[in-house]
């Protein structure tokens, strides 16, 4: 019996209503290999444990998917899966394996990695035409979804995305549209030429340094969600390693038999920064206000050198030009410490000197030349002083200022090497650290300049490798620095912090626990006879620069300009008073 003209055939959208990654994942391993069509890496699905793997990640050995495309089921997992896949064959198809970065700071690679990624789609459409709609779809869904519309970093590639992907998307952004009219105009020469994109795509980047657009690389991922963490795209020098505001890499994940990268094993690295090695531990108490409790050993604090062989090679404008303008500063004479001390025998003097006016009277008795220096006076000495100066190396202090007078490390780094040059002149001893801080299991301390040592190659090196990272835990800090000018033999010795905002850390929720913290970490320094002195560039931190540093503690930079002198002012001021 024929069948009946009512039974319907299974469509191919009812067959993919009950798809499952995890169930799936040897037919999508296929399916990648077929995209391909060659040598292809093998297709895994990161477990819940590794939750850090929040994009794919493509290598030449694998290509993980994340945790969460298996909590999906249906047409829409199976659409993401398709995107992921596809695109990954695109990059291995057409795109240069393990690229060198170059100079190319975190941005650039950003907009140059977004720039490839529409390259090899665009390559990938020309073969397979049926894919673009499904891509367009995935493009404007995001964008529709996003907040990000405006100038901010994830939002202009979004628009960009959008733009490169749909013909009849209009954007009203010039550095989209200029972005788009590169692009195509390089596709009619030649959509294979992996350098004519690359070139215009920094021309891109610098528009965007130009325009002061912020850029978080911590918190920065590819979109849409299906497409790679880039890590397949980039290679780094082998003997650097990676600055911790790169792109996400795929150290991430690694599977068995592979080195993560950075690792000595995998020689990758990357940025033109140095590597950080770790030369000490310590730990340190915290004061926990709550609870009304010094909790011993609560801190780990990780003292830290500067590689500088990446970094002596490299000339610096910036640190050049602030040491010829370091040559002009001195420290004030009239403020610095002087020491009295009495003179006798002198030809003049505010008192007489008791003892030289009787030798002289009994010399006279006895018929002989008196000698006429009987006063008594006083000699006015420098005495000697050190200072530590330590610096916020936090994520914030990347925050380009409203002056545009660069960032707010780049100020701190001027500022820390006219300093040094000014009191080393000056025949002052001064030392240069800075810190920042992941959880108070790794509160990292870097130390830029010992007392003693010269300011010169060696220590513009170490300013130039010193990157914004991670938060702000100011009590460990301030009680190492401490520690260390404590060690000092001079007659007066001071810890002066710069920092653009209160304390802060990722395992910390009260606003006033680390607060507190800090500033009985300055009341435990004065006890000792150390100074605490804090130079803030914010505006609003009047509040808590009161609690931490006490009234007359602290100042509040009204413009980072003046930072350099304001800290040289400060210095004498604090090394003239005992």
């Amino acid at each position: 019996m024929p069948p009946s003209s009512t039974a319907e055939a299974p469509t191919r959208g009812s067959m993919l209503r009950g798809f499952d990654v995890a169930e799936s994942l040897r037919g999508l391993d296929l399916l990648l290999a077929g995209l391909v069509e060659g040598a292809a890496p093998r297709l895994q699905l990161a477990d819940t444990a590794q939750a850090g793997v929040s994009a794919p990640v493509l290598s030449e050995a694998h290509f993980v998917l994340p945790a969460q495309f298996a909590t999906r089921r249906g047409v829409e997992a199976y659409k993401c899966c398709l995107q992921a896949l596809a695109h990954a064959a695109a990059h291995v198809r057409h795109s240069p394996a393990h690229s060198p970065a170059g100079s190319l700071k975190p941005m650039g690679l950003a907009v140059v990695s977004a720039i490839e990624d529409a390259r090899v789609e665009r390559l990938l459409f020309r073969e397979c035409p049926g894919l673009q709609a499904c891509f367009v779809d995935a493009a404007r869904s995001e964008f529709e979804q996003s907040a990000q519309h405006d100038g901010y970093f994830p939002g202009l590639m979004l628009r960009l995305n959008l733009a490169l992907l749909d013909a009849t998307y209009e954007d009203t952004h010039a550095w989209v549209r200029k972005a788009r009219e590169l692009f195509e105009r390089q596709a009619a020469r030649d959509l294979e030429d992996y350098a004519a994109f690359r070139a215009f795509a920094s021309v891109l980047a610098n528009d965007l340094g130009q325009l002061r657009v912020q850029f978080n690389a911590r918190d920065y991922r590819a979109l849409p969600e299906y497409r790679d963490d880039n890590s397949y795209l980039w290679d780094f020098p082998p003997d650097t390693s990676p600055p911790p505001e790169a792109i996400r890499v795929q150290a991430e994940f690694r599977p068995s038999g592979e080195a993560a990268v950075g690792s000595p094993e995998s020689g990758g690295a990357g940025g033109d920064t140095a590597r950080e090695v770790e030369t000490a531990t310590y730990s340190y108490p915290e004061w926990d206000e709550r609870l009304e409790l010094m909790r011993a050993g609560w801190c780990t604090l990780l003292e830290q050198a500067i590689d500088l062989r990446p970094l002596l090679l490299r000339r610096d404008g910036e640190a050049a030009g602030a040491a010829l303008e370091s040559s002009m500063m001195v420290i004030p004479s009239k403020l610095r410490r002087r020491r009295m001390r009495r003179v006798s025998r002198q030809w003049e003097g505010d008192e007489l000197d008791l003892n030289a006016a009787i030798e002289a009277t009994a010399e006279r008795r006895a018929g002989r030349q008196p000698d006429q220096r009987v006063f008594r006076g006083y000699s006015r000495e420098d005495e000697s002083a050190s200072m530590l100066l330590l610096l916020d190396a936090s994520q914030s202090t990347a925050d380009i200022l409203p002056d545009g007078r660069g960032s707010v490390l780049q100020i701190e780094r001027r500022a820390a090497l006219q300093l040094a040059c000014a009191l080393h002149a000056a025949g002052d001893r001064v030392a240069v650290d800075a810190f920042c801080s992941d959880t108070r299991m790794q509160v990292r301390y870097r130390r830029l300049l010992d007392f003693g040592e010269t300011p010169g190659a060696a220590f513009q090196a170490r300013l130039r490798g010193l990157v914004p990272e991670y938060s702000t835990r100011m009590g460990a800090a301030i009680r190492h620095a401490v520690s260390r000018v404590g060690q000092e033999q001079t007659a007066s010795a001071a810890v002066l912090v710069v920092t653009d905002g209160a304390p802060s850390d990722v395992d910390v929720v009260s606003a006033d626990y680390l607060v507190e913290d800090a500033r009985v970490a300055v009341v435990e320094a004065r006890r000792q006879g150390i100074q605490v002195y804090g130079i803030l560039l914010d505006d609003g931190g009047e509040q808590y620069a009161a609690r931490i540093f006490g009234p007359g503690g602290y100042r509040i930079m009204p413009g980072a300009e003046m930072l350099p002198s304001e800290i040289v002012d400060v210095y004498a001021r604090l090394a003239w008073r005992r």
